[in-house]
């Protein structure tokens, strides 16, 4: 049985409905990520999750026991849901050490001295905290800091973790090195975690089921490379990677691509849904599946290059067509004013 299972949850502010049916699990030693633009509803679905928002219906059961039913009465508090809640800002104690930042939790539960000190010191070895027990949080690094908060998550033995962007405050290399730790942390703990975040590079690497929202529903749940090769609408096309996005007429349809005609720029793809000749339609492709093509290549179009930035391991390009711009990534320099693009039809998906 999964550890965490959401039913149907819908939560509203007045006659606004912020959650439509939002519904997941998540089994043990497994991470999952609720993305979605600002507004999507994934961090309100992680509080409601914490019991720190009200739903109006739905069910949601951790290891088993059911912790809220709406339509039974039973809604249990945060307290009592057997949950670790790791905030965005890590909301530390500054006052208190690192020792007593992670035992505050246990000392709420009434559990003995001695018991607490087994527990922060295991906890806090698992961390690579445990010299780091008598400072204050100002003393502390960002890095530190967060696992501090995820210490105090742990020492309890919550069967669930829930973390609200927990790598938002580092910088771009620290946020690398706690995502890979933290995925690696969950995994050996065999914990169950929900993650939100707006970093979609994030939820692919750190995630094993990604559940996109989009205004409080979810457009799909899958696996990272479920959503990043086989989205099934454009809204998830478009959110997911990178893309170009080129909107035309389907002028052909049949064994599951279609061809639109952009002003001039022919794009195929596979039908992300059932396409008509005459009929419109949009086009999503992966930025970096865009190539330079030899002369006479399939699924290419000769277009003139606005503008080359080198990257550092890369070169990006920028070629026109009519009213269309392609960015397009190569490993060295390119001399030619013109070349063919190549789109590959694998790559796009038709809606």
């Amino acid at each position: 049985m999964p550890e965490l299972i959401v039913e149907n949850i819908h939560l509203k502010y007045g006659t606004a409905e912020v959650l439509g049916g939002a519904s997941f699990s998540v089994e043990k030693g497994k991470i999952a990520a609720l993305l979605g633009p600002s507004g999507s509803g994934k961090t309100t679905l992680l509080r409601t999750i914490a019991g720190l928002e009200r739903a109006c219906e739905g069910r949601i059961r951790v290891s088993g026991q059911e912790v809220l039913n709406c339509s039974a009465g039973l809604d249990l508090p945060a307290e009592k849901r057997g949950l670790g809640f790791v905030f965005q800002s890590y909301a530390l104690w500054p006052n208190r050490t690192v020792f007593d930042n992670v035992a505050y939790g246990l000392r709420l539960r009434k559990v003995a001295e001695t018991e607490i000190r087994r527990k922060v010191g295991a906890v806090c070895e698992v961390l690579g905290l445990g010299h780091l027990q008598q400072r204050f949080p100002a003393q502390l690094s960002g890095g530190q800091q967060q696992r501090v908060a995820i210490a105090r998550s742990l020492a309890y033995d919550p069967a669930v973790l829930l973390l609200d962007e927990p790598l938002s405050n580092l910088d771009a290399k620290l946020r690398d090195e706690a995502r890979a730790f933290l995925k690696e942390l969950i995994t050996r703990e065999e914990r169950a975690a929900v993650i939100v975040t707006h970093d979609q590079i994030e939820a692919l690497a750190i995630a094993d089921t990604i559940i996109l929202l989009n205004g409080g529903v979810i457009a799909q749940e899958g696996s990272p490379e479920d959503l990043y090769n086989r989205p099934k609408t454009l809204f998830t096309a478009d959110f997911i990677g990178n893309n170009v996005r080129i909107s035309g007429k389907v002028v052909t349809a049949g064994d599951g691509f279609a061809t639109l005609d952009c002003d001039g720029l022919r794009v195929t793809g596979r039908m992300g849904q059932p396409k008509t000749v005459g009929e419109d339609g949009t086009a999503v492709c992966r930025m970096d599946r865009l190539t330079l093509a030899a002369p006479g290549e399939p699924d290419a179009v000769e277009m003139h290059r606005a503008t080359s930035m080198f990257l550092g391991e890369k070169w990006e390009h920028v070629y026109r067509l009519g009213g269309h711009s392609l960015r397009v990534l190569t490993d060295g320099p390119v001399a030619q004013e013109t070349s063919p693009i190549r789109i590959p039809r694998e790559s796009v998906w038709v809606f």
